[in-house]
């Protein structure tokens, strides 16, 4: 059987006295090789601290290959969508100098820190795809200097390519938005050319980096078509039309493509959650730089009271959900469209007592 979540956590919990675990325990066939290959055995921490929340582990590696045995690591376990049983795991090696060799991975990664990476990772991965496809892998990986945080370099099948992706949990934290220019995959000015609405930049507490992607060529070395998902956190939301329309738990995507001066350009938009009247909130996106904001809902919660006053009494009293909820709203100019449906043969069968 495979590993339940609950059991992990117990595992994690009491970390502490030692982790270990083993192929047959993780009960995952398509990961075994991650242990026979890569770790020689079981998978084994010492000096361990587990958090049971978000499924992690970190301690010195015990390992029967003698290239990873005393080296830092952090482990990372994979769940199914239901949170009720293990799916795999991604193991990341804090790698002693910037030339990685070991008898499955030979790369040396000294370009990496010319760009601004603190220091180098081995990654061995077992976990599904977005696909559900899980093949190990052994793959470099590149720390940054901001909590201990990595990308990894995923191999393209082109000796000078790569995509890097990097997941960051509850996220990186900075300051300002300008503060991302310390990351290498962004680099100095870029956030300069990315404009929040005043409302969202004055009232910008925290800035969260949660996810990024993008292309490497290792014979530049450039990034290039880069992806970063952020968290804003903000002190209080931005009302749009009082008593209608506001907005509040903002995120926002920026995208960096190559210029034709050579400097990337930027582009990007917000996320947020709508709240419309006092009974409805939907997820929006809001476009940049031109501020539009739109939404759509099916049977959103709270939809009949949005509407309850503006309908006959017995319609009123018959409707008890939208059937959806459409909102479009040009910020410059505060022009705004409300779509609603409504199931009127359901309606009005119930208004005339019948179904």
């Amino acid at each position: 059987m495979t590993l339940p979540v609950e059991q992990l956590k117990e595992m994690l919990a009491s970390a502490p006295d030692g982790f270990e675990l083993s192929a047959e325990k993780l009960a995952v066939a398509e990961a075994e090789p991650l242990f026979t290959d890569f770790l020689g055995g079981d998978l084994v921490l010492d000096t361990a601290q587990g958090d049971p929340d978000r499924l992690t582990v970190r301690g010195e590696l015990s390992a029967d290959a003698a290239e990873l045995t005393g080296l830092p690591a952090v482990v990372r376990f994979a769940t199914d969508d239901d949170d009720t049983v293990v799916t795999g795991l991604e193991i990341a090696v804090a790698w002693p100098t910037w030339d990685i060799k070991t008898p499955f991975l030979d790369r040396g990664l000294g370009l990496l820190g010319s760009l601004g990476f603190a220091s180098a990772y081995v990654v061995l991965e077992a976990a599904p795809d977005g696909f559900g496809r899980l093949v190990p892998m052994a793959v470099p990986g590149a720390g940054l200097a901001v909590d201990g945080a990595y990308v990894k370099f995923l191999d393209q099948g082109e000796p000078d390519r790569a995509t890097v992706v990097g997941e960051f949990g509850d996220g990186l934290s900075f300051d300002s938005l300008s503060a991302l220019a310390e990351l290498p995959f962004i680099g100095s000015g870029v956030m300069d050319r990315f404009v929040l609405p005043d409302p969202v930049r004055s009232a910008l507490s925290r800035v969260l980096v949660k996810d990024m992607s993008a292309m490497f060529d290792w014979s530049a070395p450039a990034f290039s078509q880069v992806s970063v998902d952020l968290a804003l956190d903000t002190r209080g939301g931005w009302t749009l039309l009082d008593g209608l329309l506001s907005l509040d738990e903002f995120s926002a995507w920026l995208q960096l493509a190559p210029g034709p001066d050579g400097a990337p350009t930027v582009s990007g938009g917000l996320g947020a959650r709508l709240s419309v009247g006092t009974s409805v909130s939907m997820t929006a996106g809001v476009t940049l730089p031109d501020l539009g904001v739109s939404a759509t809902a099916d049977r959103p919660e709270g939809g009949a009271d949005l509407v309850s006053g503006h309908l006959p009494d017995d319609l009123a009293r018959a409707v008890t959900e939208l059937d959806y909820l459409y909102v479009r709203c040009d910020v410059p100019t505060l022009t705004y469209l409300l779509a609603i449906g409504l199931d009127l043969h359901q309606s009005a069968a119930a208004a005339d007592g019948h179904w």
